[in-house]
């Protein structure tokens, strides 16, 4: 694999559409279930990408930014945040946390026909997105993609059966 060139300024660059991580170049924006890569961002600088495991707390900020729409009263803490098995996946882009996840054990909602669940084995064994947000300005640039990839890559490694979510 070949390193990024670097400009006379020392930022390294990328070609256009292409990332590198761990021993391929691929598709912008592709990284694995915790990871890291490189992706081109404004005027060719490449961006560092890394999905890591993050503290609940460390998901606050950005729900509030997010969520709650900078409401500084607004509760961003949610009930299952520390239930046993939750994980709060974050994305770093340069160091600076952009968009976070939080992955919950929970059965698939059971008020659903049983058709809609056809596949799922009878332990239903599966994990709820929960919650995501990625940071004002940074939306439409694939982090979200990578938090759903990251987050889904982890639950089908512990063997989930069914990730599933509610959206607003």
């Amino acid at each position: 694999m070949s390193d990024p060139e670097r400009t006379d300024r020392g930022e390294r660059t990328a070609p256009a559409g292409q990332t590198e991580r761990a021993g391929h170049v691929g598709p912008a924006g592709h990284v694995g279930p915790v990871g890291q890569a490189w992706q081109a961002g404004e005027a060719g600088h490449v961006e560092q990408i890394d999905v890591v495991e993050i503290a609940t707390a460390e998901t606050y900020a950005l729900r509030r930014e997010v969520l709650r729409n900078g409401d500084a009263a607004a509760a961003v803490a949610f009930a299952e945040d520390d239930w046993p098995g939750v994980v709060h996946l974050g994305v770093r882009v340069d160091g600076h946390l952009r968009g976070v996840s939080s992955w919950v054990p929970r059965p698939f909602p059971e008020t659903l026909d049983e058709h809609d669940v056809a596949g799922l084995g009878e332990t239903n064994d599966a994990v709820q997105l929960r919650g995501m947000a990625t940071a004002n300005g940074r939306r439409g640039t694939g982090l979200g993609g990578v938090l759903l990839e990251a987050g889904c890559a982890q639950a089908r490694d512990r063997g989930v059966e069914l990730v599933w979510a509610r959206a607003r």
